[in-house]
């Protein structure tokens, strides 16, 4: 499976498995309606990251490399740490450790096509969902 799909390309049945809720959802809207050009890195990206990164040293990762929300809202009750320390830590990891080199070679071919611009964002595993509303908390990048 190719490690990087572009927002457009026919994907009969987009699995969440392999592209996460947002991405699979992205994927099979573009099926049907104009949606921007992008390019969505597959889930097993991410593993492969999480694997090799220092992000299973941060506490409120669990052992699957999916952000503990549970955790972040105790230790902010009780004023322990704010989103702004986490999403700075957490930025840090991501801009110290190395993309897979697999992902990084298709990403860089991914990203001819938008320059000079070009916006990403990410989204954690678990972000949204019945009980969690995510929106907002991480950035988007230009």
């Amino acid at each position: 499976m190719k490690e990087v799909k572009h927002i457009g390309d026919h994907v009969l049945t987009p699995s969440t498995e392999d592209w996460g809720g947002k991405g699979a959802n992205l994927l099979e809207l573009a099926q049907f309606n104009n949606v921007p050009p992008g390019f969505i890195v597959n889930a097993d990206g991410y593993d492969e990251f999480v694997q090799q990164s220092e992000i299973q040293g941060l506490e409120w990762i669990d052992d699957d490399g999916d952000v503990d929300l549970d955790w972040i809202q105790t230790n902010r009750k009780r004023g322990d740490v704010t989103l702004s320390e986490i999403q700075d830590t957490t930025q840090d990891v991501f801009l110290n450790n190395q993309i897979p080199s697999n992902y990084e070679a298709e990403i860089d071919e991914a990203l001819q096509g938008y320059e000079p611009e070009f916006f990403t964002r990410s989204s954690a595993v678990n972000e949204d969902g019945e009980d969690n509303s995510g929106a907002g908390r991480l950035e988007s990048f230009g």
